[in-house]
């Protein structure tokens, strides 16, 4: 169990980096489109495509740390009797 939670924390530091590193490329790009003030602007594929990534691993992100159900107590105890706890 030890293991579970130390690889899902790993995963979940793994996740934040991406998604800071994401965060980090789309805020560049948008800074270098700099419109004037009451400009329309057309963003381009990377951009997009940055925004994207940026989705993706805030959902990534999200579900490593949605809560989670623990077992009940009866069901750790039948797990450890068969030798199937981590």
């Amino acid at each position: 169990m030890t293991d579970n939670i130390a690889s899902l924390a790993a995963a979940v530091a793994t996740a934040r980096n991406v998604l800071a590193d994401a965060r980090f490329h789309l805020e560049d790009a948008v800074s270098s489109m700099s419109p004037q003030s009451h400009q329309t602007v057309i963003a381009s594929s990377i951009v997009v495509h940055l925004l994207g990534r940026v989705v993706a691993a805030q959902r990534q992100l999200d579900e490593l740390q949605a809560p989670r159900t623990l077992p009940h107590s009866n069901e750790l105890k039948d797990e450890s009797a068969n030798g199937s706890l981590d």
